[in-house]
């Protein structure tokens, strides 16, 4: 379950979250960290075998931090 922190830098709101992504209320903007999209198809084509739920957790990951956020707004 993710935990969430609100932070205030110089009257700019921001939400800290643990599935690293940080909300900056002031500008509805959304910050992204480790989005790996489109790393398990660069592996494969190395031969490098990554299994595809690595790409649908870090898709689910952003869906659940929209649908949190969206509520909030």
């Amino acid at each position: 379950m993710p935990s969430y922190v609100s932070h205030i830098i110089h009257d700019n709101h921001f939400i800290l979250s643990s599935e690293r992504v940080v909300f900056w209320e002031n500008e509805n903007a959304l910050v992204l960290a480790d989005l790996h999209i489109g790393k398990s198809g660069h592996f494969r084509k190395a031969g490098i075998g990554i299994p595809q739920s690595v790409y649908k957790d870090d898709l689910h990951r952003l869906l659940s931090q929209l649908l949190f956020l969206k509520q909030k707004n």
